[in-house]
């Protein structure tokens, strides 16, 4: 997605802002950003510690440098000015969560943002 490619090109010690550009300079008047993004949020030693649980190896990206770089844009992405302005950013925090307890973060943060749709 949009804010992955910028965070995880900052991993790769590429600035987000140029990845940014070239976004916009390719896609022209096909480029845009979402309504709604959802930064879930956790530590870097805890993301590590569940990916190799999950997975049980090791990833291209899964070095604490690369994923404090990557934590540290998505945290800036989504207090920007320029970002903040285009779209809807809400955070969690999900360090301590269940993923029912995120479930339900997500749920309710979507019916405050589009009361209408009351059936998730």
């Amino acid at each position: 997605d949009f804010f992955s490619t910028l965070a995880y090109g900052s991993g790769e010690h590429v600035p987000w802002k140029h990845l940014f550009d070239l976004h916009k300079d390719i896609l022209n008047e096909v480029f845009f950003v979402p309504d709604i993004l959802f930064i879930l949020d956790l530590s870097v030693s805890v993301g590590l510690e569940r990916t190799f649980h999950k997975l049980g190896k090791k990833e291209r990206f899964d070095d604490e440098e690369k994923m404090s770089r990557i934590r540290d844009t998505y945290q800036m992405l989504g207090t920007s000015p320029m970002m903040t302005q285009a779209m809807t950013i809400v955070h969690i925090n999900t360090e301590s969560l269940s993923p029912d307890s995120i479930h339900e973060k997500v749920l309710h943060a979507m019916g405050a943002l589009f009361p209408k749709l009351t059936d998730f």
